[in-house]
């Protein structure tokens, strides 16, 4: 299968994320996968990153903000017919983009979820606005660019199957980085620091 993984996150721990998934794409040789990333997950791959023989790794092209709230994609529509992808898979979205193959999503905005949570009580009136405005832009792109989407957890899981019902939402959950499998890759050069 030819996987097109839309990489394109700018901030927190996503970018980490999108990196380590890049570098284990080698472990899936049966498929063939398109990496769009940032710049700032490029820089976290860092310059002697080499991909695997399966995984072709490009910049995320720019797209003006007008191509964004019209969900328009010209750069990505023509990966997908050019490199023959199956499947588009949006690590974190929204991805302002309806692909014309299968569409899976990350949704990690549990702030639109939690919406009852003593955190709002917080923020002051204009950063309580400027979130609903968020809100509303980037449910209107969950609603209809995703053919399916994916969670960390099983209550977020619950709770997007209420918001957007007909569509499947599955659980991966975020416990475990596969290296801890495999105790010959763990890195020894990390040492607790001394209590004298």
């Amino acid at each position: 299968m030819n996987i097109l993984i839309n990489a394109n996150c700018t901030k927190g721990g996503s970018i980490p994320w999108c990196a380590a998934m890049t570098v284990l794409l080698g472990d899936y040789p049966q498929h063939r996968f398109v990496v769009c990333v940032s710049p700032q997950v490029r820089q976290t791959l860092g310059r002697e990153f080499v991909p695997a023989p399966n995984v072709e790794v490009l910049d995320y092209p720019v797209r003006s903000k007008c191509s964004l709230l019209l969900r328009r994609a010209p750069a990505l529509d023509e990966l997908v017919a050019s490199r023959g992808i199956d499947m588009v898979f949006t690590v974190f979205g929204p991805a302002y983009w309806r692909p014309r193959v299968p569409h899976v999503c990350g949704f990690a905005k549990s702030q639109y979820i939690y919406g009852d949570s003593p955190f709002f009580l917080l923020m002051s009136l204009r950063e309580r606005l400027v979130l609903a405005l968020k809100r509303m832009v980037h449910m209107a792109s969950f609603r209809s660019d995703p053919d399916a989407y994916i969670t960390e957890s099983e209550p977020i899981s619950a709770a997007l199957r209420k918001l957007i019902p007909g569509k499947p939402v599955y659980t991966v959950s975020n416990t475990c980085n596969p290296v801890f499998d495999r105790r010959e890759e763990w890195w020894r050069t990390l040492c607790r620091p001394s209590t004298a």
